[in-house]
């Protein structure tokens, strides 16, 4: 099983630094390993992603909606 720690390796460091994060950050983890194996399977056929999902996944887009919540809540 793979440890939190490795998993933080794949973000920025002002994330991976704060232990307040974990939760997101495992978020984050479940989804890609969930859609990863859906993208070996036939139904990924008849998915449309929309959202934030499409946006950073398909897209590319730099946008991590959590993390800006949080920051605003902790204000």
């Amino acid at each position: 099983m793979i440890q939190i720690e490795q998993i933080r390796n794949y973000f920025p460091a002002q994330i991976r630094g704060n232990s307040g994060f974990d939760k997101h950050i495992l978020k984050e983890y479940l989804q890609l390993m969930i859609l990863d194996y859906l993208s070996s399977t036939p139904s990924i056929q008849k998915m449309t992603f929309i959202g934030g999902t499409n946006l950073r996944l398909v897209k590319g887009i730099d946008r991590r909606t959590l993390t800006l919540y949080k920051l605003v809540q902790d204000r």
